[in-house]
């Protein structure tokens, strides 16, 4: 609405930039009342950063009008524990992550390295037929330094 007020070029940029994916849209059932209608779940958020290049006229480039969303993962790939999702990862990310001190986030320090790995051989190991042992020896390098 308030891109409406700035004219139609910016209201077809802000069209196109916007969309309502991860907007909760309570039911029309009047016997039910949702309880999600009064929480910031129900209302469509947009950053300071895209919100300023749309009044300019211009779309952000981390908006979905340039195809910048995040697929879903697959069920298979969201039960896998950190050790598997390493050995099936196409690439392994080195960094050293640091505590923030507020929110309970982790931050990057330095630089990041990330070392293709040899998936190929993983593929041939896995999966393993029911006959088989069902140990795989697994080396974890680590840089001594950091011991």
């Amino acid at each position: 609405q308030q891109y409406e007020i700035r004219g139609s070029f910016i209201s077809s940029v802000a069209k196109k930039c916007i969309n309502d994916t991860y907007l909760h849209k309570c039911g029309d059932s009047s016997d039910s009342k949702c309880h999600l209608e009064v929480s910031p779940a129900c209302k469509l958020w947009v950053c300071f950063t895209c919100h300023r290049k749309i009044l300019n006229g211009k779309v952000p480039e981390e908006s979905v009008a340039n195809n910048m969303h995040l697929d879903s993962i697959p069920v298979e790939l969201s039960t896998l524990n950190p050790l598997e999702q390493h050995l099936v990862a196409q690439h392994i990310p080195f960094m050293k992550l640091l505590a923030l001190p507020k929110g309970g986030q982790n931050g990057v320090h330095g630089p990041v390295t990330c070392v293709p790995s040899n998936t190929e051989t993983v593929s041939n190991i896995l999966p393993r037929l029911d006959d088989q042992n069902l140990m795989i020896k697994v080396k974890l390098k680590r840089k001594l330094t950091y011991k």
